[in-house]
């Protein structure tokens, strides 16, 4: 298994929604809102990958199973779980902000802000379907196999 860092997701947060005529368009704020928790939880997620979960793995991978003591099999085990229950949650706010934005269409009185941000939203989209991909298919699946 060849397991390397992720690339950074955005780390800035969604627009000030007062500069993208939100007045108009109060669904802004709402995205926002999830937007910005979802950067939170991505970044937690990112953090425990890179900081444990990988880690383990290149471990595990390294040597025997039976070098690597019960304990740690057990939490590999636990954060396999986890790591999938947090993508389909952030998958879930990503849906959300997709059904909220209209599929990220751009409306005609949006501003540059509001139309960079929205493009933004798409490659991000793309970048966290291959990431969730690239783990959930691949990844994963060769840990599962180690572990059994």
């Amino acid at each position: 298994i060849r397991v390397g860092t992720v690339d950074a997701f955005p780390s800035e947060p969604w627009p000030d929604s007062s500069g993208i005529r939100s007045e108009r368009h109060p669904e802004l704020r709402e995205i926002a809102t999830i937007f910005n928790r979802m950067m939170d939880e991505l970044k937690e997620h990112l953090r425990k990958e890179e900081e444990s979960f990988f880690p383990a793995i290149k471990r595990l991978s390294a040597t025997q199973k039976e070098a690597v003591s019960p304990g740690e099999l057990d939490v590999i085990r636990d954060d396999l779980t986890k790591l999938r229950t947090e993508h389909e949650a952030v998958g879930d706010m990503l849906h959300a902000i997709r059904r909220l934005s209209l599929d990220f269409q751009i409306p005609a009185d949006a501003c540059n802000t509001y139309t960079v941000a929205y493009r933004g939203l798409a490659e991000f989209e793309n970048d966290l379907h291959q990431h969730v991909h690239l783990e959930n298919n691949i990844l994963f699946p060769k840990v599962q196999q180690l572990l059994a």
